[in-house]
């Protein structure tokens, strides 16, 4: 006969347990998601805008539209990423 301690089935059951307590404990305010999700929506439309404008910006400096487009691109993917770091590091700060 095993062991209780040594059973897969019970040491699941009681870390699932203690994952459920903890997430009782520890719940999140609705106001802090919130707040965070608005974060989240600022820091990726401001990096969007922020390079879009600069695209532009050199765009008009050199004559010519391709400057605008990497700027949309490079805004799109540095605003995903950073929306990216802080939504990680929000949800690992437990």
């Amino acid at each position: 006969m095993t062991d209780d301690a040594e059973d897969p089935y019970l040491k699941a059951v009681r870390e699932k347990a203690e994952r459920m307590a903890r997430a009782r404990r520890d719940k999140r305010s609705v106001w802090v998601v919130l707040g965070q999700a608005g974060t989240l929506g600022w820091q990726f439309v401001l990096v969007l805008v922020g390079c879009t404008l600069a695209g532009r910006g050199l765009a008009m400096l050199i004559d010519h539209d391709g400057p605008t487009l990497v700027g949309i691109v490079l805004g799109l993917v540095l605003g995903v990423w950073t929306a990216a770091r802080s939504l990680r590091a929000f949800w690992e700060d437990e």
